[in-house]
């Protein structure tokens, strides 16, 4: 599992990371893609979360997290 980068965000269900052109690394929030009164890219690091969904464990051992 890669080091914490997003704070709570890393171990949430909403979050997808967003690699841009220039090879940096973006946390995007899910929820705000569909509510306008939510934001897409919060503030990092989120240390709390009213809308946080713990992530579940991963099948199989060390499978990484698809993007999207």
């Amino acid at each position: 599992m890669p080091a914490t980068r997003f704070g709570l965000c890393d171990q949430c269900v909403h979050q997808q990371l967003v690699t841009s052109g220039r090879g940096s690394v973006f946390s995007l929030c899910r929820l705000g893609v569909g509510d306008p009164d939510w934001p897409k890219y919060p503030r990092m690091p989120v240390l709390r979360c009213p809308r946080f969904e713990h992530e579940p464990p991963p099948e199989g051992g060390d499978a990484e997290r698809p993007a999207g």
